[in-house]
């Protein structure tokens, strides 16, 4: 991500043909230009390079056409330079960044991780495809829905949604945690703060006023990193959106509501796909249910003991299978050693033999789609990627928006004290898992993670056309009313 950053920055820059001159991208990172860096970039290549680079002339082409639709261009004065923080580089974070910075939006996005790593694969309804299309999908992944049915690993989707925003404007930051919006703006210390004795955090980050959000490291911190961080903690932010999936960090201001049924436990399992002549003529399996292939799950049953409900077989980067398999076989095939009826300690890591899992599901893997010699792809940990993993709970938000009060006053100073108070409100918005998390099994997750998105960047347009700097609560009101409809 730095270095494709690094590229796109000596490119803005650009004054002669020599594309690896040595230029400083700091000011280009700490400018946050948003879509103004996509048009200088469109510039200077179309300008400079358009003859040796074909391949990107068209890709700015068709991304200019579409930053100039009059859906973004209507209400792109009202947008233009605020700023917006997304939580989570995930598909959802990523669609509503790109969607935002069309806005004209300076959009930050944090990302927890260093890499993507989800070799999991995942249906894409024709919406997604057909929105994917009008960014030149095909041309940054020329595999793109090529197979006979439409998915896409998660990790490749990702990436592709991440060169969009990149090329957009979006400033990207991995590594990087979002801990809490600042508790100085949500409650503040009238009469009670001095810098020399509060422990406030607009004294610790030592430039007045502090900052709306507060943030941590996942990794060692390094000169860069650490430049990073005091870049974000100084940002104010008009609308934050979270996008960090089921366990949002935005739990504090969203309940949730949670929809328990039958014990479903689902299983995961990627395998390498070494591309063989074998592998590329293997069928399929989009979606085959016990109820409709009684004797085909019945045969499975009998020739090896795994009783499953239902299974899916993508072949994509990887030989992707998800299936639910019922409690019964997983204790007669040993993989969960203890019986509990509490589906937390059925499930914990103490519970589960490794080893028979691996076995399980490569025994259902080898069965249903008649492949050999399958060997397990590797998770971000190094590790077999197969999982066992609990859907009996299916968690939403009881609202998509919510408008926060926040104060901008803190220090106890003559000056501020003897001023009134000072107040303004900060829109909050959930997008894909953190807002609705999907059922797997219908393929529902990227289809309304990109629905959610457009719904959060359409809140965003609306607010700012209608929420003056008066903040009235008729205005407020009517903007997330309209968004809690279309939620429910």
């Amino acid at each position: 991500v730095l270095e494709l950053n690094r590229r796109i920055s000596k490119l803005l820059h650009f004054n002669n043909n020599d594309l690896d001159a040595n230029v400083d991208n700091d000011e280009l990172i700490n400018s946050n230009n948003g879509l103004q860096n996509f048009f200088r970039l469109k510039n200077a290549l179309n300008v400079k390079i358009v003859s040796k680079w074909n391949r990107v002339a068209s890709i700015l082409k068709t991304l200019d056409m579409k930053a100039n639709q009059k859906e973004y261009t209507t209400f792109r004065s009202n947008v233009q330079g605020k700023k917006i923080l997304v939580i989570g580089g995930g598909i959802s974070g990523l669609r509503v960044s790109i969607e935002l910075l069309l806005l004209g939006a300076k959009v930050i996005c944090v990302e927890k991780r260093d890499e993507f790593t989800r070799n999991n694969v995942i249906h894409l309804w024709p919406s997604v495809i057909n929105d994917m299309c009008a960014f030149e999908s095909k041309r940054f992944y020329g595999k793109f829905c090529v197979g006979s049915i439409d998915h896409i690993s998660i990790r490749q989707l990702q990436l592709i949604l991440l060169k969009i925003a990149i090329i957009y404007g979006l400033n990207f930051y991995t590594n990087t945690t979002f801990a809490e919006i600042c508790p100085r703006i949500i409650e503040p210390r009238f009469g009670r703060c001095s810098p020399q004795s509060c422990d406030c955090c607009c004294h610790q980050h030592g430039f007045g006023f502090g900052s709306y959000a507060h943030f941590t490291h996942t990794s060692v911190q390094d000169s860069t990193t650490q430049s990073y961080a005091n870049y974000l903690n100084r940002q104010s932010f008009d609308v934050i959106i979270g996008c960090d999936g089921r366990r949002h960090t935005f739990s504090r201001y969203f309940r949730r509501n949670n929809r328990r049924g039958k014990l479903a436990i689902g299983l995961t399992a990627n395998f390498i796909n070494h591309r063989t002549e074998e592998e590329a003529q293997s069928e399929e399996i989009s979606g085959t249910c016990r109820i409709y292939q009684q004797q085909w799950f019945q045969a499975l049953q009998d020739e090896t003991g795994i009783e499953l409900e239902n299974l899916v077989y993508y072949r994509d980067n990887t030989h992707y299978f998800v299936m639910t398999a019922t409690k019964a076989s997983l204790l007669l095939r040993g993989v969960l050693k203890t019986d509990y009826s509490d589906s937390h300690q059925l499930l914990s890591m103490n519970n589960i033999d490794t080893q028979k899992l691996m076995h399980y599901s490569k025994d259902a893997a080898e069965w249903s789609s008649k492949l050999r010699r399958l060997e397990f792809a590797r998770n971000s940990n190094n590790m077999p990627d197969v999982a066992l993993f609990d859907f009996t709970s299916m968690y939403s938000a009881t609202n998509a928006s919510c408008a926060k009060k926040i104060h901008l006053r803190c220090c106890d100073t003559p000056v501020v004290m003897n001023a009134p108070e000072s107040s303004r409100y900060m829109l909050l918005l959930l997008c894909g898992d953190s807002l609705l998390e999907p059922f797997w099994p219908t393929g529902s997750g990227a289809g309304r993670g990109f629905l959610s998105a457009m719904d959060a960047a359409w809140t965003v347009a609306q607010w700012f056309t209608n929420v003056d700097d008066s903040y009235s609560i008729d205005s407020m009101l009517n903007v997330i009313s309209k968004r809690e409809y279309i939620y429910r």
